[in-house]
């Protein structure tokens, strides 16, 4: 499976998150600062990653970080 992480923290899944966003089209703010948050790109990015971790995930996805995926894949629990 995936060794996505979903621990809280801007360096555990922050970070991930938007890039995952940005691959979709997403974006933070608009030039004016404007948060786009509600824009249906947001939208699609957070379903699909969330869908990820759901679907492919280890268990305890939710509470994984850097550390715990990397143990898992030294183990051969998770392919990436």
């Amino acid at each position: 499976g995936s060794g996505v992480r979903g621990k809280a923290g801007w360096g555990e899944g922050g970070a991930l998150i938007t890039v995952t966003a940005n691959s979709f089209g997403a974006r933070w703010f608009e030039e004016d600062w404007t948060a786009q948050f509600d824009q249906p790109e947001w939208k699609e990015a957070l379903t699909f990653f969330s869908t990820l971790l759901n679907d492919n995930g280890p268990e305890g996805y939710a509470t994984n970080g850097f550390n715990e995926n990397l143990s898992l894949f030294q183990q051969g629990k998770c392919g990436m």
